[in-house]
């Protein structure tokens, strides 16, 4: 359970409990590439594998 400092300073950055303990959970699993963001290159680059393809930019 987070405390209410921790709940106050989420709340200031306009991080949600439920977004936090999401990104908690891929971070317990997986470690910092688990936060990594891979939704918009799956948006804008449909059936294209980012991390092989993408790397050199």
């Amino acid at each position: 359970m987070l405390s209410f400092a921790a709940m106050f300073a989420l709340g200031k950055i306009g991080v949600s409990r439920p977004t936090f303990y999401r990104w908690y959970g891929l971070y317990r699993r997986f470690g910092e590439e688990g936060l990594e963001d891979r939704r918009a290159c799956r948006r804008l680059t449909a059936g294209v594998n980012c991390d092989a393809d993408f790397q050199g930019r």
